[in-house]
C-alpha cells in the first residue's frame, strides 16, 4: 500500500518530470488505490495524486487538463539522483516497459 501521508512539499524546494505513464488519473486511481484532486496552477486545470516512499520522498502524478499528450507525468524531487528515483518509482509501482510513454534519461 503507497504512504498518501499529506505532502509537505519539495525538500529541495524544487520538483523534475522523470517519467511519462500511459495511464490518466482515473485510471491510476483504480490501480494504486490514490485520490486525485482537481485544482488550477498557471497553465491550466490539473488532476494531482501524491505519495510518499521511504526511500525517494514525495512522488508527485499531475496530469494538465488540455495537455496535447495522453498519460500521466511523475514528478520527484530536483535533488534526487535521477536513476536511483525511476527506478525506485519503476519497483514501488511495479512498472514495466509498455505502460511508461516517456522517460527523462532518453529524452536527449
Amino acid at each position: 500500500m503507497l504512504d498518501t501521508s499529506p505532502f509537505k512539499g519539495w525538500p529541495s524546494r524544487d520538483c523534475r518530470p522523470v517519467l511519462k505513464l500511459i495511464f490518466e488519473p482515473k485510471e491510476l486511481e483504480k490501480k494504486y488505490h490514490l485520490s486525485f484532486v482537481k485544482d488550477k496552477d498557471d497553465l491550466d486545470w490539473f488532476e494531482a495524486s501524491h505519495f510518499c516512499d521511504s526511500e525517494i520522498g514525495p512522488v508527485v502524478m499531475i496530469r494538465h487538463e488540455n495537455s496535447p499528450q495522453p498519460g500521466t507525468p511523475i514528478y520527484i524531487d530536483a535533488a534526487l539522483n535521477i536513476n536511483v528515483a525511476i527506478n525506485r518509482i519503476i519497483e514501488v509501482l511495479n512498472l514495466d516497459a509498455s505502460v511508461i510513454s516517456w522517460n527523462v534519461l532518453n529524452d536527449k
